[in-house]
């Protein structure tokens, strides 16, 4: 079982933490380095640390942009008139 000390956040210290044994079925043949899990051996706070895969199963779609133009802006006041030349 791996040992390393890590920062424990509800502990608010540096502590030893802890491989537990593997429970998602890798088999046998489980050195235990395909398990990302540690868990701090005083208040059992888990971490996940390492390469976490993640499989998409479906594909995301976004939404068409929607643009729209800023209002136009006035200023205030009478509009100013031009002298005739």
């Amino acid at each position: 079982m791996r040992t390393v000390e890590l920062y424990c956040e509800p502990c608010g210290a540096s502590r030893p933490f802890e491989q537990p044994p593997c429970g998602d079925d890798h088999g046998p043949e489980c050195t235990g380095q395909e398990c990302a899990e540690l868990a701090c051996v005083v208040c059992g706070h888990a971490l996940l640390v390492g390469p976490v895969r993640v499989i998409r199963t479906s594909r995301v779609t976004h939404p068409k942009r929607v643009t729209h133009s800023a209002p136009e802006v006035r200023p205030a006041g009478p509009t100013p008139r031009r002298r005739a030349a």
